[in-house]
């Protein structure tokens, strides 16, 4: 209760607490730490979304606590409190780049400016950047990459979408041209990995969030920089495969609505790229061919790939080609829904067949 007041100096405190505890015989959460960073962690997440404009200038000192803290919990596994905390350290980053986003973008990064040791919010934007670059090569984003590890640890899983959510809806477009061509490959692969593992997990929470993050960064590359379009793009058949497991696991009568949605997202993505719904529709029928055939055998009924294919195309195709004529970036389809509706019965025909 003591960090959620204006107060820069106890933000401060609740930062460095958030950070795992900053004493040298600290040095890994564990323990009575993991309590104490997780109780820290949110208190100060509520902190930065109550009252934003007074604690942007400790926004550097969060990043860079969350970050060494994540990197002092390791093995990312060893335990229920090292999890538990992880968990709770990527909200407080999400909650952090939030803050920097939306409405107050543009003061966000010149408060985080005049407060450390940058004198443009070029500089500030670009150690935002770093932080969320070192978060992305972490053993513990890394190790969220398996399907079977993202499973084991739900909550972990949905903090790091909801990380990676922000960035795309709050990072990216506000960066320099220059700053977002070097990020946004390296971070949008990543991104979408850990995605796509989580939309074939079993436990629903985390399934959303993976086909929530999709969804995010297909839309991204439909209203961003050439580099994050060409990034999206290069992981299509990721995204397909996340797809194709969300519908291939257990329940997924709840989530078919979400994957059409997504799926329309992609190739009208897709067709944006290219030109031609007819191309576009060949292009994510064969991303969606590649992931059935790295599926083990045992999980398709006979017949069912082709099948599901010859009744597919023709659906996607005219998802493009009203997205051509009729852009909608809310959506990512055509603007009535109806070939998306379409799609989403023939999926939950597909899923109902099992």
């Amino acid at each position: 209760r003591d960090f959620a007041g204006p107060s820069r100096s106890r933000t401060r405190r609740g930062v460095l607490l958030a950070g795992g505890c900053e004493a040298p015989r600290r040095r890994r959460i564990g323990g009575d730490c993991a309590g104490f960073a997780m109780a820290a962690a949110r208190a100060t997440a509520a902190a930065l979304r109550a009252d934003s404009a007074a604690v942007v200038p400790a926004l550097d000192d969060v990043l860079r606590s969350c970050l060494d803290a994540l990197e002092r919990a390791s093995p990312p596994l060893g335990g229920k409190d090292a999890t538990a905390a992880a968990a709770a350290l990527m909200r407080l980053l999400s909650a952090a780049v939030e803050v920097c986003g939306g409405w107050n973008w543009s003061g966000g990064w010149e408060c985080m400016a005049a407060s450390g040791d940058a004198a443009e919010p070029e500089a500030a934007q670009a150690r935002v950047v770093s932080a969320l670059r070192r978060m992305g090569s972490s053993a513990i984003a890394r190790s969220l990459e398996s399907p079977a590890v993202a499973d084991e640890v739900p909550d972990l899983s949905m903090a790091v979408c909801a990380v990676d959510v922000s960035f795309a809806r709050f990072c990216v477009p506000a960066l320099p041209q220059r700053l977002a061509a070097e990020a946004a490959p390296e971070m949008i692969g990543g991104a979408l990995r850990r995605a796509a593992a989580c939309c074939a997990c079993n436990h629903k929470g985390a399934a959303l969030a993976g086909l929530t993050s999709c969804s995010a960064f297909i839309k991204l590359g439909d209203s961003s920089s050439e580099a994050a379009r060409g990034a999206v793009l290069s992981h299509g058949m990721v995204v397909a495969w996340g797809l194709l497991g969300t519908l291939l696991g257990p329940s997924p009568l709840s989530r078919v609505h979400k994957v059409a949605s997504v799926l329309g997202e992609l190739v009208s993505l897709v067709a944006a790229a290219v030109g031609s719904p007819d191309s576009a529709a060949s292009t994510v029928r064969s991303w969606l061919s590649d992931a059935m055939d790295s599926v083990p055998r045992c999980r398709l009924l006979p017949g069912e790939r082709s099948a599901a294919l010859e009744e597919w195309g023709p659906l996607l195709a005219a998802i493009a080609l009203v997205s051509l004529r009729r852009p909608c970036p809310d959506t990512g389809a055509d603007g009535d829904g109806r070939n998306v509706q379409r799609l989403k019965r023939a999926l939950r025909a597909f899923v109902e067949r099992r």
